[in-house]
């Protein structure tokens, strides 16, 4: 890590420190559901966060409905709107996280995670799109 002088070095290591605990403390469960808030509307999904302090991930558009979309509009999808996802694991290729909107249809009963706190302005609302 490069910093002009050894406080700012000192300082960015900590904040460095206190992200990466952060984002361990979240800890996601395989098939669980959860709530998440839409950040990012792309042609391939929308890109979604599950909790504050992690980073957005894609639900792509084949994960988005059970029938074929080309875009997120095509079921009135908004930036800031929450929408409820199932998580499935993380890529053992890449690592990246799996999320699902498309299969809540089959899941039976589940609960809902919301990872966002309570200060966060979030309203959890079961979205689920036909």
């Amino acid at each position: 890590m490069f910093a002009p002088n050894s406080e700012a070095k000192i300082e960015a290591h900590e904040i460095i420190e206190k992200l990466l605990i952060e984002e361990e403390a979240v800890k996601l469960e395989p098939r669980n559901i959860y709530n998440a808030k839409i950040v990012e509307i792309r042609d391939n999904g929308v890109m979604v966060t599950l909790h504050p302090s992690m980073r957005p991930t894609l639900l792509h558009n084949k994960q988005l409905s059970q029938r074929r979309i080309q875009h997120p509009s095509a079921l009135n999808l908004a930036v800031g709107q929450d929408i409820l996802v199932k998580y499935l694991g993380r890529d053992p290729a890449n690592g990246q996280i799996i999320i699902s909107h498309k299969d809540l249809y089959s899941t039976s009963s589940s609960s809902t995670h919301n990872l966002f706190n309570k200060n966060h302005d979030v309203k959890v609302n079961k979205f689920l799109v036909y």
